[in-house]
């Protein structure tokens, strides 16, 4: 072999190992732009549920709260309803038929929203603190409310509680699922932003 040839061949060879390092180096930066973008992808649907979930659940709180107030109220103002006999177009009496109305009317709202609470859930104790409060709200019997039997007062005084329990219950999961502290304003990871304030109203 003359030295002509073993030169092309020794240049050849370089070419060969720069082409050769020039495509490793380009595989391992795609490889690092794949890895960097699927991490932002990710990062990206993480912050998208968070604030479904923010919205999601700041809805429910409304209509729980709503439902609650309401049904509170239909419990205490037929209880201050005067005897059967006196009802006949009553004030006391009108105004206790339209909390009824009021309060039954809360209750689908409230069903409705939780379906969406627990499709997008990924925590056991929001989704026990959802049922625990429909389970609750489930008992409200207008008809019994109506009857002004003070035994029957006593029991809606007791569902009432049951509600506003639930409700603490929900606010306390989902201030744990949504990484939210009472004491700052935090949000989702890396810098979300605050939710359920309203709670505190």
């Amino acid at each position: 072999m003359d030295a002509a040839i073993a030169g092309l061949i020794g240049s050849l060879g370089g070419v060969i190992v720069g082409a050769a390092a020039q495509a490793a180096q380009a595989a391992r930066s795609r490889k690092w732009q794949i890895d960097d973008q699927d991490r932002t992808a990710v990062e990206q649907q993480d912050t998208r549920l968070w604030q479904e979930r923010r919205i999601a659940y700041a809805a429910f709180m409304d209509v729980e709260m709503d439902a609650t107030e309401k049904i509170n109220w239909a419990w205490l103002i037929n209880a201050s309803e005067p005897p059967p006999e006196e009802r006949s177009n009553h004030p006391v009496s009108q105004e206790a038929s339209e909390a009824l109305r009021l309060a039954t009317e809360a209750i689908p709202k409230v069903t409705r929203l939780s379906q969406e609470v627990l499709l997008i859930t990924s925590s056991d104790a929001v989704t026990q603190a959802v049922r625990s409060y429909n389970a609750a709200m489930r008992c409200f019997n207008p008809s019994a409310a109506h009857s002004g039997n003070p035994e029957v007062s006593e029991q809606g005084q007791a569902l009432v509680l049951r509600l506003a329990q639930g409700h603490t219950l929900f606010v306390a999961a989902a201030r744990k699922e949504l990484r939210i502290e009472a004491s700052h304003r935090p949000g989702p990871p890396r810098g979300r932003q605050r939710l359920l304030d309203n709670d505190q109203r």
